[in-house]
C-alpha cells in the first residue's frame, strides 16, 4: 500500500513539474508574441518598403522599361538589407528592455530572452523573401510568387515544426521560422537569377 502511495505521489509530482515547465514555456511564448507585436511596428515599415516598389515594377514591366525595373530592384535590395540589419540590431540590443515591459527577472524572462536570440535571425531573411514574392507578382508570374510564399509561410514551417522540437527540444520551436525563411531565401534568389530577368525578356519577345 505504501509503495503504491509513493508511486502515485511520484507520478503526480512528475505531472506537476511537467505542467509547471509547460506553463513557463507558454508564458514565454506569450511574452514573445507581445514582443513581436511591439517590434512589428518597425517591421511593418520594412514590409512597406519591401512591397511598395512592386506596383512601380509592374507599371514599368507593362511599359517594357526593363532598365527602370533593374534600377528599382537594385535600390530595393539595398533598402531591404539596411532595414533588415537595423531591425535585427534593435531586437538584440533592446530585446531585454522590451521583454521587461511584460515580465520581470526570472525563469520566464530567461526563456523568452533565449527564444528571442534564436528567433531574431528571421528579420535578416523575411524582407527579401517578401519582396521577391511581390516582384514575381508584379511580373505576372503568379506561380513562382505563390511558391515562395507557400514555402516560407506554410510548407517549410510545417516541416520544421514537426522535426526540430524532436531533435533539439524547445529551441526547435523558436528556430522554425528563421530556418524556414533562410531556406526560402536561397530558393527565392535562385528563382530570381534564373527566371526573373529571363521572364521579362521572353515576354518582351512574345509581345513584339
Amino acid at each position: 500500500m505504501t509503495q503504491r502511495t509513493v508511486s502515485i505521489n511520484s507520478s503526480s509530482l512528475v505531472k506537476a513539474e511537467a505542467t509547471v515547465e509547460g506553463n513557463k514555456i507558454m508564458n514565454s511564448m506569450s511574452i514573445k508574441l507581445k514582443e513581436n507585436i511591439t517590434i512589428s511596428t518597425i517591421r511593418k515599415q520594412s514590409f512597406t518598403r519591401c512591397l511598395s516598389p512592386c506596383p512601380i515594377i509592374s507599371y514599368n514591366y507593362g511599359s517594357e522599361n526593363h532598365d527602370k525595373i533593374r534600377e528599382i530592384t537594385r535600390y530595393s535590395f539595398i533598402t531591404i538589407a539596411i532595414s533588415s540589419v537595423l531591425i535585427l540590431t534593435v531586437s538584440l540590443v533592446f530585446g531585454k528592455q522590451i521583454i521587461h515591459l511584460f515580465v520581470g527577472e526570472g525563469n520566464v524572462f530567461t526563456l523568452t530572452w533565449d527564444g528571442l536570440k534564436l528567433f531574431s535571425p528571421v528579420f535578416l531573411f523575411i524582407g527579401l523573401n517578401v519582396f521577391l514574392s511581390g516582384y514575381f507578382t508584379a511580373l505576372g508570374n503568379g506561380f513562382i510568387s505563390a511558391l515562395i510564399s507557400s514555402m516560407r509561410s506554410l510548407i517549410l514551417v510545417a516541416v520544421f515544426i514537426l522535426i526540430l522540437p524532436k531533435l533539439i527540444g524547445v529551441a526547435g520551436i523558436w528556430m522554425t521560422m528563421p530556418l524556414a525563411e533562410a531556406v526560402t531565401i536561397f530558393m527565392a534568389v535562385y528563382l530570381y537569377r534564373t527566371y526573373g530577368k529571363s521572364f521579362m525578356q521572353e515576354n518582351s519577345r512574345a509581345t513584339s
